[in-house]
Formats: C-alpha cells, sequence, structure tokens
C-alpha cells in the first residue's frame, strides 16, 4: 500500500540509521584519528577493498550531505536504485502505521475541516493507545499525563503521492540505547495494541459479534481507540485501508505477524460505535 518515492524521503534518514544498515550489510567500522569519520570497509571476495567515509557526529554541518553521498554510493555498489535502498534503510529500524483515504476520482482537494479531523483522530488513536499501556482499562474519560510523553516518539510523515493518505512513524531502536528483545519499547506496543485491534475489527466485523472486540480490551481497542478510528473514516463517511509496516530490528509477535492491510468502512465503524458504547458501560 506505501507507495512512497525513497529519494524524497533521504532526509529522514539519520546518522544511525545509516550506520545500523551497513553493520547488517557485511560493511565493518573501524575508526581513524581525525575523529570525524568512520571507515566502513567491506569483506569478501567481491569487495575489492571498498570503503566508505561516514561522519562520527549528526551535528556536523556536512553530515547530511555526506549521508546522501554514502546512500549513493551503496545503491551503485549494491546494483539496485537509491529509492529502494533509502525505503530499506528506513524501515530497518522504523515501525510505520499508514492510513489511506478513499476518495472520489477526480478530487483533488480535502476540507480544512475534515482534514482536521483525519490528523486529530489519528492522533487520539496513539494517544488512547498508549494510555492503555499505562492502565489496560475499556475506557478513559480523558488521557493519561503519562501518554503524553509516549506519543512524543511517533511523527507524522508526507502524505502519498498521488492519493489522501498519513503516514505515522516511530523509532523503535535508538542511538546509545540498548534494545530489550523481551520487552518491546511502549511506542512498539501502542502499534501491536492497535494492529491486534484491527485483526479483531475484522474478525468481528465477518462474524457479526462485536463481543470479539469489547472482550479484547486489555490487550486491543479501548473506547476511545473505537472512536478514533471510526472519525478517521468521519464516522463512515470515507472509507479507508489502514497498513503496518514493521522495524525489521525487532519483529512483532506471532498473533500479529499475519497482519497485513485493514479495509474500514460502515461495517467497521457501525461495529466500532457499538463496541465504544458498550466499552464506556464496563
Amino acid at each position: 500500500m506505501n507507495q512512497h518515492n525513497g529519494t524524497n524521503l533521504i532526509n529522514r534518514i539519520t546518522l544511525f540509521d545509516l550506520v545500523s544498515y551497513l553493520e547488517i550489510s557485511g560493511w565493518h567500522r573501524r575508526s581513524i584519528r581525525n575523529g570525524r569519520v568512520f571507515l566502513f570497509e567491506l569483506n569478501g571476495d567481491q569487495a575489492d577493498g571498498l570503503v566508505l567515509q561516514v561522519p562520527t557526529n549528526d551535528n556536523f554541518l556536512d553530515t547530511s550531505r555526506r549521508i546522501q553521498d554514502v546512500i549513493h554510493a551503496v545503491s551503485q555498489i549494491e546494483c539496485r536504485s537509491v529509492d529502494d535502498l533509502v525505503i530499506d534503510i528506513l524501515g530497518y529500524n522504523t515501525d510505520s502505521l499508514a492510513f489511506r483515504l478513499e476518495i472520489k476520482k477526480g478530487v483533488e482537494t480535502l476540507p480544512i475541516a475534515s482534514a482536521s479531523t483525519h490528523v486529530k483522530s489519528i492522533k487520539n488513536l496513539l494517544l488512547f493507545g498508549s494510555c492503555s499501556e499505562i492502565v489496560p482499562r475499556a475506557h478513559f474519560e480523558q488521557p493519561l499525563a503519562g501518554a503524553l510523553s509516549i506519543i512524543q516518539d511517533f511523527n507524522f510523515c508526507h502524505t502519498f503521492r498521488g492519493s489522501f493518505g498519513f503516514e505515522v512513524v516511530s523509532t523503535i531502536a535508538k542511538r546509545d540505547e540498548t534494545l530489550d528483545l523481551f520487552t518491546p519499547p511502549v511506542n512498539r506496543r501502542v502499534v501491536e495494541r492497535i494492529t491486534r485491534g484491527l485483526l479483531l475489527l475484522n474478525e468481528a466485523t465477518s462474524e457479526g459479534d462485536p463481543n470479539i472486540l469489547i472482550e479484547s480490551y486489555q490487550s486491543a481497542l479501548n473506547a476511545r481507540m473505537c472512536d478514533a478510528l471510526a472519525e478517521i473514516g468521519l464516522d463512515g463517511d470515507v472509507n479507508f485501508e489502514m497498513d503496518v509496516g514493521w522495524a525489521r530490528t525487532l519483529a512483532p509477535p506471532e498473533d500479529l505477524k499475519s497482519f497485513r492491510t485493514s479495509r474500514i468502512g460502515t461495517k467497521e465503524v457501525e461495529i466500532l460505535k457499538f463496541a465504544s458504547e458498550q466499552l464506556k458501560i464496563i
């Protein structure tokens, strides 16, 4: 579903992203005396003495340009396009949630009121998902204070080329932090909760049984998350699709590996609204 142009995303690649990619791709790092660059050497029969110079610090004035130079060099070494390489590097440390709106053919703009509703609803989905990671309640009248700090790890990206959509990304592995493979970071757990909710929503819609969703609020959607999903589609006026991309540094749980794309239309919105009402009673 995600149809990004990688060249347009190259500025999103951090030094940590680039170094992570090189290290898993067979490049070996060694320091040199000037302290401004690392040398990355490629070992193997086909390496032929290849060496890349990578800056040691994000704060150098030319770091961004040097990162782009390295990416272009690696694309030639790997014999593939810069677009493919950039998307591959970004996907290594980052989870993503993509929302694609189904807008009538020929429509070129979104009303301001509608666009602000989409964005606010996506924020609420993440915000109240974060609340449930703090305390797994069925409903929250107001967001918990701690949830606001969790959603600081999520960022909106460029919309999709040629269509109306939104992407939210969240970095899983960060520089100078050790990733715990047994306890995922809380921002990953929020994405897992949303994804599990989408799977259960699909099942509840297929079976015509909202209880499938209602009874799973501790690990999936609470009332406010149901509201937010319905509001992204303007309460059923606009169908939309959701796609989840997992950072390759951390595999998702077994129960979520089968998830691909979820389409939310009027039937799903009806289930979401009913589930929300019942969860608020709980």
